[in-house]
């Protein structure tokens, strides 16, 4: 499984929670994700960045093991704070929501 980013734009979505009432922020990257070596065309997805955290660089990326997870009803699970890690050893790793 590979992820690609071709771009480090960030997409942010703000406003006010009707819920709390409080101002809320949302940074978005773009992401494309091939499931097997063999995908001829990637599937199109978006991710939250950490708070605070700087947009993934263009590049290849892979899943960390840390990502994965049984839940409480035995079925395989992806954390909440994803982790991405550059195919290419020059890249930075980088945590995101």
């Amino acid at each position: 499984m590979k992820i690609e980013i071709v771009s480090d734009k960030v997409t942010v979505k703000s406003g006010i929670s009707q819920r709390t009432q409080k101002p809320y922020s949302i940074n978005k990257q773009e992401g494309f994700f091939f499931a097997a070596a063999d995908t001829k065309y990637p599937v199109r997805f978006e991710f939250n960045l950490a708070e605070g955290a700087t947009a993934f660089a263009p590049g290849m990326y892979k899943f960390d093991d840390s990502n994965f997870y049984v839940d409480r009803f035995g079925s395989l699970s992806i954390s909440g704070q994803l982790v991405l890690l550059p195919l290419n050893a020059s890249q930075p790793a980088t945590r995101v929501a």
